[in-house]
């Protein structure tokens, strides 16, 4: 399988080599004017090199100060330039039009302090005596962390359907009991308390469809929850629930062992699950059914040859419909980053589907698909392999000329503990 993704990256870097009518190449008009798309034509930086980005009539040459810039056949070019302290005047002319792009450089000021403030959650907290309130999750897979993103502390996400109590707030989140934060657009609020919840049972079954096997937790509510995975051993912290299962392992193929355990968390119980020691998974999942979570444990598919017919492929095209993503020197007018990651995309699920890939994709058109829909996707259907194609931005303050390829994020043989 590793074979098989690096194969995947090496093919869809090659895509643009080729020629298929399903995936035509992208035509663009002369703008014949000059066209800054970065950094603009009034910029203020404290960097003391700046990436200047743009386009202009292809039929003439470019000149930036009188001196000639080099440009692609469809007139877009680049430049790198060392910025003195204060004003910077940079003429682009082509074809009798000229753009002026003025850059101020101001030096930081080197305190040698970062400015941040410690994180103090107690500002987050609901008063002693407020009504309580608790919060159930909407989304597939929301976005938590703890220190309210500040510092980018990504947990695990968090199911949809999940219960938990919200002990505070503030703009943009909820503090739940644990102490960690979820975004407000991931909850639907309540007024109340969630209750007492305890684990009745655990059993385990093999799910071939998806290639996996559950772990299922029989309980009243779907409990706020945490985990950690090394590839071989999982411990699941159960917040406000008591543990008072039976277990049984059914004879699967995968969980060896499970066990409670101690946890130092507040009102929690905790179970270690054992994988055997050979196994070879490709991360979690976990989702809540009908008085039921259920942690699912990914196999590895078998693969013959380069017979795909086994794995299940989820390929994204990044952006989309109204939303462009990185614009290229033409601005608005292109190449835009959707249109990029969507010429990939196809060259990729058609070599793919030649294979015998089952193919799950989020658009194969310039469709508006939104991330929660993306997320969606992703926990109906439980694939083997995840790939997200983008052609990214990058700071002003690069090299746009050392900017190479395209940025594909992926999931593939992680321990998966949200961070990836």
């Amino acid at each position: 399988m590793k074979k098989i993704l690096n194969i995947l990256l090496i093919m869809l870097m090659l895509a643009g080599a080729f020629t298929q009518p399903a995936w035509a190449s992208m035509a663009f008009e002369n703008p014949k004017d000059v066209i800054i798309t970065q950094p603009g034509l009034d910029y203020t930086t404290s960097s003391s090199r700046v990436s200047i980005l743009g386009a202009s009539d292809w039929n003439y040459p470019l000149t930036m100060n009188g001196r000639k810039v080099e440009t692609t056949v469809h007139g877009f070019f680049t430049e790198y330039v060392n910025l003195a302290v204060g004003a910077n005047t940079f003429i682009f002319a082509n074809n009798g039009k000229t753009k002026t792009v003025r850059i101020t450089y101001k030096p930081s000021g080197g305190s040698g302090g970062t400015g941040s403030q410690p994180f103090d959650a107690s500002r987050y907290l609901y008063l002693q005596g407020s009504d309580p309130v608790y919060g159930v999750v909407k989304v597939n897979n929301g976005t938590r962390a703890w220190n309210n993103l500040e510092e980018n502390n990504i947990m695990v996400p968090v199911a949809k359907g999940m219960k938990a109590q919200i002990i505070g707030e503030d703009k943009y989140f909820y503090m739940l009991s644990d102490w960690s934060f979820v975004y407000k657009t991931a909850m639907d609020r309540f007024p109340g308390e969630v209750g007492e919840n305890s684990v009745t049972s655990i059993s385990v079954r093999d799910n071939p469809a998806f290639h996996s096997a559950e772990v299922t937790f029989a309980m009243r509510v779907n409990a706020l929850y945490d985990y950690t995975f090394d590839g071989n051993r999982l411990v699941l912290t159960l917040y406000g629930t008591a543990n008072r299962a039976d277990i049984s392992l059914n004879d699967n193929e995968l969980v060896k062992k499970i066990t409670p355990v101690a946890t130092k968390a507040y009102n929690a119980c905790a179970y270690e699950i054992l994988l055997e020691e050979e196994s070879i998974t490709n991360g979690v999942y976990l989702e809540f059914r009908e008085g039921e979570m259920v942690l699912g444990f990914k196999r590895v598919p078998a693969v013959a040859g380069s017979d795909l017919s086994q794995v299940r492929i989820f390929l994204d095209a990044g952006h989309g419909g109204t939303d462009p993503g990185a614009l290229g020197p033409l601005s608005s007018f292109g190449p835009m980053e959707k249109d990029v990651n969507l010429s990939i995309a196809g060259y990729a699920a058609d070599f793919l589907r030649g294979k015998g890939a089952q193919l799950i994709m989020t658009r194969e058109d310039d469709s508006p698909v939104s991330l929660a829909d993306r997320m969606g996707i992703v926990a109906e259907n439980k694939p083997d392999i995840s790939l997200s194609i983008h052609a990214n931005a990058t700071a002003v303050s690069n090299d746009y000329d050392e900017a190479k390829g395209y940025r594909v994020y992926y999931t593939y043989g992680l321990p998966v503990t949200g961070q990836e």
